[in-house]
């Protein structure tokens, strides 16, 4: 966090008038790792398969959050997953890429957020991010989220 820090300072011409402008307290930096080792037999049903035996999956996240005091929040997300020990498709491994990264605007109880999110509906069978793969779907697009005395509706286009 303190690299970070410093080399945006660093850009700033006027150290003053950045300690003035900026919040830290807006911004939170964070992340997570998963490490899961799994032993697979029988994959298709078939005994014989060459891919039987232990494989291993490592996921990544850096995230960055902005939570101003008006009306504009946002989030910067960075994901790598890799797998070793089988044959890997795009659904377990992605050694780079953007996860997210959005703008939300906040007026009263309505928001509207724009840009790549994690989008969770219900029970995800139909819209979610798919947590059990290794790479965590995501979605482009816009979600309005309008509420009234007692309803709530959300507007999604993807």
């Amino acid at each position: 966090m303190v690299i970070v820090a410093v080399a945006g300072l660093a850009l700033m011409p006027d150290r003053s008038a950045t300690a003035a402008s900026i919040d830290p307290a807006a911004w939170e930096f964070s992340g997570d790792i998963r490490e899961r080792a799994t032993y697979a037999s029988a994959i298709d049903f078939d005994e014989t398969t060459p891919n039987t035996g232990w494989f291993w999956s490592q996921r990544l996240r850096l995230v960055t959050d902005y939570k101003g005091s008006g009306l504009v929040s946002g989030r910067v997300s960075l994901l790598s997953a890799l797998q070793s020990g089988i044959e890997s498709n795009p659904v377990e491994q992605n050694p780079l890429d953007v996860q997210e990264v959005w703008l939300q605007l906040h007026t009263g109880d309505h928001t509207l957020k724009l840009g790549r999110q994690d989008i969770l509906l219900g029970s995800q069978r139909l819209v979610g991010t798919r947590d059990g793969t290794n790479v965590r779907r995501n979605w482009d697009g816009a979600r309005a989220t309008l509420a009234f005395s007692t309803w709530q509706v959300e507007v999604i286009g993807l």
